[in-house]
């Protein structure tokens, strides 16, 4: 009876074990699909990464034109503004000269006008002068007749 025990004590240990592996192999079973289907959403999350990454690239790429195309426009801008500019300076200038050169004929001509009052005011002085001399020797000859 003795090793029917044991063979019965065996047999169940040997179901118990089988049990056990079952429930190992189940869940052997559970942790590889669900690591399995984790990874693959870790592939898929990886994919999309790499495509958002693509897209961020072209999207840098697309940027750097459109910035480029700033930078040119801008350069464009700057070099007829400093043409507009020139011109204008250019114009300004001459203007100012021809100014410039119609002050310097107004002041000639202001320059005659007074060398030409001097010349009155000379003549008038000049008449003034010999209008008192005569009048002070009219009044020294009517002054000797009244005295006479």
């Amino acid at each position: 009876m003795y090793i029917e025990q044991r063979i019965d004590q065996l047999e169940r240990i040997t179901a118990d074990l089988i049990k056990g592996q079952d429930s190992i192999a189940r869940g052997l079973g559970m942790l590889t699909t669900d690591t399995q289907s984790r990874f693959d959403r870790v592939d898929r999350n990886l994919q999309q990464l790499r495509e958002d990454l693509a897209d961020v690239k072209q999207q840098g790429i697309h940027n750097a034109d459109s910035i480029d195309g700033l930078h040119e426009r801008l350069n464009q801008l700057d070099r007829k503004i400093e043409t507009e500019i020139g011109s204008l300076r250019g114009e300004m200038l001459r203007r100012f000269e021809q100014v410039d050169a119609r002050f310097e004929s107004i002041d000639a001509r202001f320059e005659q006008i007074d060398a030409r009052f001097e010349q009155i005011e000379r003549k008038i002085d000049e008449k003034v002068d010999g209008l008192r001399d005569e009048m002070n020797h009219k009044f020294d000859i009517i002054i000797k007749l009244l005295q006479k």
